[in-house]
């Protein structure tokens, strides 16, 4: 069953970091910003509750699950991967400095 810790914070930056877990299965760390109402004051409760909740829904909980056991056919997914050149990095050397190759005399 999913449940979450709000494990710190902010005041300044109105902001919680809440751990979600499955059981005893600790599964992220986010950031929270609360959001504020119009009366100027952080959601709290059931409200707070259920934006948290919705945050992380069980379809992901199951996918983790699914990714973790393993997926047959991953062979087929990285047969189709074509990788980007690596681009070849060239020094920038301003006009009005030397160039010079090696160590410098102390």
């Amino acid at each position: 069953m999913l449940n979450y810790q709000i494990v710190s914070f902010n005041k300044e930056l109105g902001s919680i970091e809440v751990l979600f877990k499955d059981g005893e299965e600790q599964l992220a760390i986010f950031n929270v910003d609360l959001p504020i109402t119009d009366e100027g004051l952080f959601i709290a409760g059931e409200e707070l509750d259920a934006y948290l909740r919705a945050m992380y829904p069980q379809h992901i909980i199951d996918r983790h699950r699914k990714l973790a056991a393993g997926i047959a056919n991953i062979a087929d997914i990285e047969a189709l991967v074509v990788p980007l050149p690596v681009p070849e990095i060239v020094p920038i050397v301003a006009e009005d400095q030397p160039q010079t190759i090696g160590t410098q005399d102390a």
